[in-house]
């Protein structure tokens, strides 16, 4: 019988060379142009740099459609905690880091709503998965 799996080396050989950022068999274009699965494929956009204030450091998440730190704050001590706001049915805006609190060194996730009610309701909801 047999198997549908080729083995590490055979697979490596038939995959497309763009796939790769760096050759796996050591060619590389003579003018450094990019390859054309390159230039043409989607990305995920990068978080920006770091945000540091006098309570934080903090790292935005790139599925943050705001670039602002609201008044009010809910840190989440879980670093690793499914943190979805937008399940939470927020009337206003909001914003999601990853967080460095500076008094003690507790690392976490940090969400910033524009209104209280959806810090509030957001409190109240929240459990750790």
């Amino acid at each position: 019988m047999a198997s549908d799996h080729a083995p590490a080396e055979q697979r490596l050989t038939e995959l497309p060379d763009c796939f790769f950022a760096n050759d796996p068999r050591g060619r590389t274009p003579s003018d450094n142009t990019p390859r054309p699965c390159e230039a043409t494929a989607s990305r995920t956009p990068m978080a920006e740099q770091t945000i540091t204030t006098a309570t934080y450091k903090l790292y935005p998440s790139p599925r943050n459609r705001e670039r602002t730190l609201f008044a009010h704050e809910v840190f989440v001590p879980y670093p690793y905690a499914l943190v979805d706001p937008p399940s939470y049915d927020p009337q206003g805006r909001w914003t999601l880091f990853a967080a460095h609190r500076l008094t003690d060194g507790k690392n976490g996730q940090l969400v910033t709503f524009e209104l209280q009610a959806d810090a509030a309701r957001f409190e109240a909801r929240f459990t750790p998965d």
